[in-house]
């Protein structure tokens, strides 16, 4: 074995070996996300009743199927994508006086654009628009915005 044989052996390895710290970073970081999406997706309706109540706010979750409701004192209303134009969600909204949180899934268009239908025959003013675009499993309103990680 010469000493330039050795050299570049020890330069495989040593590439090897970075390239394989590199993935099992990668991977680890992925495997947090992919827990967190396998777990649970999207707040539900007991996570978005606590923060809804903690925070004293209106909250309107949009899913791909529908809408959730919560009122500051708990309670929740989930309504499918051919009740969202219904008086019921008109009136939920009309009673909201304060400011209300509207909450978008990444996948929401419709149940999006029907809540802001209903909305606005509500007169609702003032909406805080937030769209999710990673898993929020425990959301926790916050004065300045939302935060996923409870």
């Amino acid at each position: 074995m010469t000493d330039a044989s050795l050299g570049d052996d020890v330069v495989a390895s040593d590439l090897f070996f970075s390239l394989s710290a590199i993935l099992i970073v990668v991977l680890c970081l992925m495997s947090q996300t992919l827990q967190a999406v396998v777990a649970d997706p999207l707040p539900d309706e007991t996570a978005l009743a606590r923060a809804t109540t903690e925070a004293g706010q209106w909250l309107v979750l949009a899913r791909s199927d529908g809408v959730t409701l919560s009122a500051p004192d708990g309670a929740v209303l989930r309504m499918g994508l051919g009740e969202i134009l219904s008086p019921l969600v008109t009136d939920w909204a009309r009673a909201a006086r304060s400011e209300l949180w509207l909450v978008i899934a990444a996948d929401a268009r419709d149940s999006a654009f029907l809540l802001d239908t209903a909305l606005a025959r509500a007169g609702v003013a003032e909406v805080r628009r937030v769209r999710l675009d990673r898993p929020c499993p425990a959301p926790r309103l916050l004065p300045d915005g939302l935060t996923c990680d409870g």
